[in-house]
């Protein structure tokens, strides 16, 4: 069996690599697109650490109390939530107030049998 990919060319399940100069191979590009293209990647790069920041702020330990606080003691889990040197933004507050209220209801029905 002869090699492959360049030794038997009549083999048509070989898949043959064109290799291709990329629009985005910033030796061939004019000075405005690459100052555009590097402006590009800087926002992405930006965003990335933006998304990476999101995440430690969300798994960070002052948060962590918080959520045990909201189901084990929800009214001092509220007042975490909604304490002015909180992490938590405003949609955030909203919504884990809603759910701290819609699992007090669910609880208190299920204790009481309402």
């Amino acid at each position: 069996m002869k090699n492959q990919r360049g030794g038997n060319k009549n083999n048509k399940k070989v898949k043959k690599h064109r290799h291709f100069k990329s629009v985005f191979n910033k030796a061939n590009m004019s000075e405005g697109n690459r100052m555009k293209l590097e402006k590009l990647e800087s926002q992405e790069a930006l965003r990335r650490e933006e998304s990476t920041r999101q995440l430690e702020t969300i798994f960070s330990r002052a948060r962590f109390l918080t959520y045990i606080c909201l189901i084990l003691l929800p009214p001092y889990g509220i007042y975490r939530v909604w304490y002015r040197h909180s992490t938590f933004n405003k949609t955030e507050k909203y919504l884990w107030t809603f759910v701290t209220i819609v699992f007090i209801a669910k609880l208190s029905r299920l204790i009481f049998n309402w």
